[in-house]
């Protein structure tokens, strides 16, 4: 129960993500931001299991503009893409 305890704390805390698919968790790449909303995209190879984390400006201005016009305060939001990444596929 301890180590869940210490799990939620790093989520709340914004230092590590839990990817929803897999019921895993992966360390959040702004580690170093606590009050960073998390409004990136987690993307996800599903034959060696890398995972990256990719902020852009676009995808949160988008995320702003829908959430505004649905009346939804979005505090957090983490889309996972999943797929085959390039070293896999063999195209480094």
């Amino acid at each position: 129960p301890t180590v869940y305890r210490v799990i939620d704390y790093f989520v709340e805390k914004k230092l590590l993500h839990r990817i929803e698919t897999g019921n895993k968790y992966v360390r959040c790449s702004h580690v170093n931001n606590f009050t960073t909303k998390h409004l990136g995209i987690l993307f996800l190879c599903q034959s060696c299991h890398l995972s990256f984390e990719y902020m852009d400006e676009k995808f949160l201005e988008f995320i702003a503009y829908f959430s505004k016009g649905n009346k939804l305060a979005v505090d957090d939001s983490l889309v996972e893409v999943k797929g085959t990444c390039n070293k896999c596929l063999g195209r480094n």
